[in-house]
């Protein structure tokens, strides 16, 4: 493209014409090709602006189109260089130092091509912008956006003359956000043997880099150089050391750090406070995560949303559905002036009533929401689906698809569960096709372990056994505990021993299988071969997981196991499982105790059944809520048979809501039904 050359009337008018002046006008117009005239022309040379130029270049790299001033350097720098050539304006410097102002430096913010990001390079190096510390650090940063491997960003600090503390920082910052943080700790001593000394900004970003690597060795060796260095008391930084623990899985150092700020000499926020229960709820620490949100609150310490999405994360776990509401209403109170609930708290919310049981609450957050992405929707979806509302979760999908928004393979897991949950085996392979053909997404071992429960939910185990087969991959195990499940409803024995064996193979450490198959033996009085599982179990050192029941009461969680007589109230809660006893009975009870030990006389069965931990969690609810009030109670191993007909009994001859969250789904006990209609 040509452009005309100027006449010489015009010259005079542009000599004596302020660029300040024209720039607004410039900067406004949606023309890119005003912009390039103007540019070519001023980059002629005969045009003289009298030190101008740079005002032009300032206003254009601020513009909606900021490239064309990477057209007007050369003419820039055509004489002695860009620092030489004219003084900088004041806005573009911080006393002796360039500043963010500076129109190539703040080209760096603006997106660029990799071409365009090594010519801004070129001019760095030619108008020696690249000699000045704050220029090249800021080059530094620009080019992990273009080169991810960090080998360009690498070159540019060996070419670097005198890098400082803050050029350090930022490509240490680089390396604890790739997928090699290791390299970030490695380039720290490098830096420090060349006689770089680190600030209290290193360290967080040094924490950081061990929070990513999950090294406990080099978290110790970090917080060595902390200390060494004197930036232990400085909150941000002891903020950081906290998490790092907690991300190498060191809780109770990170507590005792989390206790030791608050000493008069440390200091402690909300971020002190945010990270110690993220920690917690990181580890799998729920309660105590939750207790220290209530110790937090009882501070006066106002919690971000990491925090709070934390925290609803522990009362979804643990089925708190008590805090999980205190949550939303504070939500409710402190938000509704403010920016209003988010999508990521919104989608906590959603997750915590959905696994609380509470489905039809998690809907009603779940429709006020004013923006939902793919998460959202995953987690309703996902909700529903394991609450029993399998056709409301197939619609929710269908909703979503119309709203445009695709679906992931977590989305799906929910889909099929719900075919599964249902029966739905036409519905099911449609979508287990549309997964692959129409979204691109292989399916993989948990929605195969869907499929198979959906065939065997129907009684065809033979089909089942012939899907997995079609696996491309091998079945893991959960695919075949998926058929295991379906031989014991079935009374299938023989395909029972057959998946069995192969579970062992896979999992020879997870005592849980060992029950199921030995349940099988049981039920159907193979006594011997039950007694050899048992007696593998024991030459393994295979331990069974002891079955525990909780639930939420005042904003307390009470834990129960088999026989447990630990807590205060141990007296009532025997005194009402004898009243509960007597009851069922006379509305024509009998324990179900093929799955008990054969050994055992028929009254010890009995007995050993009567003191299931889920039948505890059930008689302490009973005398410690009004009635009519819906028990909530979660269990960490999959429900007996037994236990799942008398908590239908008790649902309905106390017409009690009760909801029980196994290892596997939600049991929601109406008026004498189950909404898993018996299979689970």
């Amino acid at each position: 493209m040509s452009f005309a050359p100027w006449p010489e009337s015009r010259v005079n008018e542009f000599e004596s014409l302020k660029v300040e002046t024209m720039a607004p006008h410039l900067s406004k117009s949606k023309s890119a090709f005003s912009q390039v005239t103007v540019i070519s022309h001023l980059c002629s040379p005969r045009p003289s602006f009298n030190g101008q130029t740079p005002h032009l270049l300032q206003t254009l790299s601020l513009s909606p189109n900021p490239h064309p001033s990477l057209s007007l350097n050369p003419h820039c720098s055509t004489q002695t260089g860009l620092k030489s050539s004219y003084s900088l304006p004041e806005s573009w410097t911080s006393g002796s130092s360039l500043s963010l102002y500076h129109p190539f430096i703040s080209l760096l913010n603006t997106p660029l091509s990799a071409h365009q990001f090594k010519s801004i390079h070129a001019h760095f190096i030619r108008t020696h912008l690249f000699f000045d510390t704050f220029a090249s650090s800021r080059l530094l940063k620009a080019s992990f956006y273009h080169y991810p491997s960090l080998v360009y960003a690498l070159r540019i600090l060996s070419l670097t003359p005198s890098p400082d503390t803050f050029t350090c920082n930022t490509l240490m910052k680089a390396f604890s956000l790739s997928p090699t943080p290791q390299k970030a700790i490695q380039f720290y001593f490098r830096a420090l043997g060349s006689g770089i000394t680190p600030n209290a900004y290193t360290f967080p970003l040094l924490a950081k880099a061990c929070a990513h690597s999950r090294s406990t060795t080099d978290a110790q060796k970090s917080h060595g150089q902390i200390l060494k260095h004197g930036f232990n008391s400085n909150l941000y930084v002891n903020n950081s050391v906290i998490y790092m623990y907690a991300c190498c899985h060191e809780i109770e150092v990170a507590r005792g750090l989390f206790d030791e700020s608050s000493k008069p000499e440390f200091c402690r926020d909300s971020v002190t406070w945010g990270v110690m229960i993220t920690g917690y709820v990181q580890n799998s620490h729920f309660s105590e995560g939750l207790n220290l949100f209530r110790e937090m609150m009882g501070a006066k310490m106002e919690p971000n949303d990491a925090t709070l999405v934390s925290a609803l994360s522990a009362c979804a776990y643990l089925c708190a559905l008590d805090h999980g509401q205190w949550i939303h209403a504070f939500l409710e109170r402190e938000r509704r002036e403010r920016e209003g609930i988010d999508v990521i708290l919104g989608t906590a919310l959603v997750d915590m009533y959905a696994k609380c049981g509470c489905i039809d609450a998690a809907r009603k957050v779940f429709d006020k929401m004013p923006e939902r992405n793919l998460v959202s929707w995953t987690a309703m979806i996902n909700g529903l689906s394991n609450n029993g509302r399998s056709h409301e979760a197939i619609d929710a999908f269908l909703e979503m698809e119309r709203e445009s928004i695709e679906p992931n393979d977590i989305t799906f897991v929910g889909v099929l569960s719900a075919c599964a949950n249902a029966g739905l085996k036409e519905a099911g392979f449609e979508y287990f096709e549309k997964m692959y053909r129409v979204y691109g997404i292989k399916p993989k071992n948990e929605h195969y372990s869907c499929m198979v429960g959906l065939l065997g939910r129907l009684g065809l185990l033979r089909e089942a056994e012939e899907f997995i087969k079609t696996m491309p991959f091998d079945p893991e195990a959960s695919t075949w505990g998926a058929l295991l499940g379906a031989c014991r409803l079935a009374n299938d024995v023989e395909r029972a021993k057959f998946v069995g064996s192969k579970l062992l193979e896979l999992d020879p450490r997870d005592g849980s299988r060992y029950v199921m198959l030995s349940n099988i033996y049981a039920a159907s009085g193979q006594w011997e071969d039950m007694a050899e599982l048992r007696k593998t179990m024991r030459e393994k050192q295979v331990k069974k997981v002891a079955g525990c029941a909780s639930l939420s009461i005042n904003g307390i969680i009470h834990e129960f196991v088999a026989g447990d007589r630990s807590h205060p109230k141990t007296d009532e809660i025997y005194s009402m499982l004898g009243e509960l006893e007597e009851r069922l009975k006379r509305e024509g009870y009998v324990p179900d105790t093929k799955n008990v030990l054969h050994y055992m006389g028929e009254e010890e069965r009995e007995g050993e059944l009567g003191l299931h931990c889920e039948r505890l969690a059930i008689a302490y609810g009973f005398i410690s809520t009004e009635n009519g009030v819906p028990l909530r109670i979660v269990k960490n191993l999959r429900v007996c048979g037994d236990c799942h007909l008398v908590t239908k009994m008790i649902s309905k001859i106390y017409d009690r809501e009760i909801v029980v969250r196994d290892k596997n789904r939600f049991h929601h006990f109406r008026d004498g039904s189950c909404s898993c209609s018996d299979y689970w």
